[in-house]
């Protein structure tokens, strides 16, 4: 990615948000193997991101990192990780055979038509999805778990017309 995070650098970032670490405690949090993250840690060093002192990595807390950091969540980039993720979803689901997938509802998309009632239930639905989702992220803030950064669940929702998703296909090209 040009100016914005890839899917792993961005866990490394969130896990050092949440406290300092060493290689085995950011290996344990994020799930990543040690020697991805002696790749991506170097970068973080050399733009100032992350600072090393005696085994231990944090974040560095000056404007530069702010202003880094503010970079990499502009629309565009936030844009391209969210392809990302789509993309290492899609592939997951369809690399994992099909006994896996059957006890799992990983990923799925389905073409319906609806009645105005059926899709405003349908929306009544992602309203409560969402409050219900908004509601756990304010628990965690109350309660934190001492849960890894590599146990959350992405969770994605949402729908489209079909034909719109059709004209988006032909602005990509």
């Amino acid at each position: 990615m040009k100016n914005g995070l890839l899917v792993i650098e961005r866990m490394v970032l969130e896990s050092l948000s949440k406290k300092n670490r060493n290689l085995e405690e950011l290996a344990n949090d994020t799930g990543l193997d040690h020697g991805l993250l002696k790749n991506i840690l170097p970068a973080f060093l050399m733009n100032n991101l992350v600072n090393y002192q005696r085994g231990i990595y944090k974040l560095n807390n000056d404007e530069m990192r702010k202003e880094r950091i503010k970079s990499y969540n502009a629309k565009e980039n936030i844009k391209e990780e969210v392809k990302e993720l789509f993309t290492s979803m899609v592939n997951k689901y369809f690399r994992e055979d099909l006994q896996n997938r059957k006890n799992k509802i990983g990923v799925k998309v389905k073409k319906v038509w609806l009645t105005p009632q059926e899709e405003k239930i349908f929306n009544s639905y992602l309203i409560n999805l969402e409050s219900f989702i908004q509601s756990i992220e304010q628990q965690r803030k109350l309660k934190p778990q001492k849960e890894k950064l590599c146990e959350k669940k992405v969770v994605i929702w949402g729908y489209s017309d079909y034909s719109s998703i059709a004209d988006g296909s032909l602005c990509a090209v």
